[in-house]
């Protein structure tokens, strides 16, 4: 299984147009999506306004985000970045 990243020529294609016909059953370039992702730009933003003059690492809330905006598609239901249950999800897939 080479998926979309390895692959090329009609293959390619191929898993490109499952890829995209998927996604856009889940909102991928809708308004709606576009709503879920500003969402979570919010969030970030109110968060390092409070660590203003602090550094910070982003990664993982960047991560966090990306994370709730595709589980939010997903399940229909968006946590707080905050949410232990989103946290502990990290942590998985970062292992």
């Amino acid at each position: 299984m080479s998926g979309i990243i390895n692959t090329e020529g009609a293959h390619w294609e191929a898993q490109r147009r499952f890829t995209l016909r998927h996604l856009r059953d889940f909102g991928f370039g809708k308004t709606v999506m576009q709503d879920l992702i500003l969402d979570e730009v919010k969030e970030v933003i109110e968060w390092m306004k409070k660590e203003e003059g602090n550094p910070v690492v982003v990664k993982r809330k960047f991560g966090l985000a990306v994370l709730n905006s595709l589980w939010t598609i997903v399940s229909g239901k968006r946590f707080s970045q905050d949410d232990a249950r989103l946290q502990n999800l990290m942590n998985t897939l970062e292992q």
